[in-house]
């Protein structure tokens, strides 16, 4: 279900310190330890990426939960709490990243970055990553 208009208005202007943005795939959630499998954006991550990448626009936002739910999720053995997810919008034919980090017992995951990046640095960045879920890239 995409994410309401609102509630990003809401998260930007700091009138909510987080949203739910989206639920990690089954095998994902165990890989983090994370129960329930929830994925939250705060407000200065939120504000952040705004600011940072001004190329994302409100309805990619609003899109977010697509990428959590069919991206290909690829960890960095120097980053253990994080997994970074490569994907495409329906919308689109763009290249989204997405980092993701765990809060230190596992039980909540947080969405610190989201961009566009073409496809020849994803694959640089992603060559000393281990593939965790989804159809890679």
């Amino acid at each position: 279900m995409p994410i309401e208009l609102s509630q990003l208005f809401k998260l930007g202007t700091g009138q909510r310190p987080s949203l739910q943005v989206g639920n990690l795939p089954e095998n994902v959630a165990k890989y983090l330890n994370c129960h329930p499998a929830i994925v939250f954006l705060g407000e200065n991550e939120f504000r952040h990426i705004l600011d940072g990448h001004p190329e994302v626009s409100r309805a990619e936002y609003q899109m977010i939960f697509k990428l959590i739910k069919s991206g290909s999720y690829y960890r960095d053995a120097s980053r253990p709490r994080s997994l970074t997810i490569y994907g495409y919008m329906e919308h689109n034919d763009k290249l989204y990243c997405l980092g993701l980090k765990s809060a230190a017992k596992g039980s909540e995951v947080w969405i610190q970055t989201m961009y566009r990046i073409d496809l020849k640095k994803a694959r640089r960045k992603i060559k000393r990553c281990i593939l965790i879920a989804g159809p890679g890239i």
